[in-house]
């Protein structure tokens, strides 16, 4: 069995990387001893081929792959990445929300959104189609600068 290495320590005779939960063999992310193959695999591997940070993406796969929707976590990077959303180190991502100047949401004008409040859905309130569900209803907008206050 080839050895593994934390992926910030490469190997030098060994193709085979850990990377916390998962680990990386030939190229293929491996959580379990299972492939995961979806794009943010794909994107780790690459940041790690060229030795640049990833961990994040890495804390966003961990976090994704607690949906049990394939589907949601086949998309939901392509969603945040053709939307230009930005993930944080931890692994969450923003997402912005059109807001009148109440600060209650512009489509239904239920929740008000102060410094501090969550927000959080029913998975079957949300499609499967990322390019319709929430972008039609003008729930995340692609970035700040998208928005601006309705009354």
């Amino acid at each position: 069995m080839a050895a593994r290495q934390r992926v910030s320590i490469v190997a030098a005779n060994s193709k085979s990387k850990i990377v916390e939960k998962f680990v990386i063999e030939n190229g293929i992310v491996m959580r379990d001893g299972s492939p995961i193959q979806n794009v943010v695999a794909e994107r780790i591997v690459g940041l790690s081929d060229v030795g640049l940070p990833y961990r994040l993406l890495e804390r966003f796969l961990e976090k994704a792959l607690e949906n049990p929707r394939k589907q949601v976590v086949d998309e939901l990077y392509l969603f945040l990445e053709s939307h230009n959303l930005p993930i944080t180190e931890d692994g969450d991502f923003l997402a912005y929300l059109p807001v009148r100047s109440d600060y209650y949401d512009r489509s239904s004008k239920e929740f008000q959104n102060i410094v501090g409040a969550k927000r959080s859905m029913s998975s079957d309130a949300i499609g499967d189609d990322r390019e319709s569900s929430l972008t039609e209803k003008n729930q995340v907008p692609s970035s700040p600068k998208s928005h601006r206050i309705v009354k």
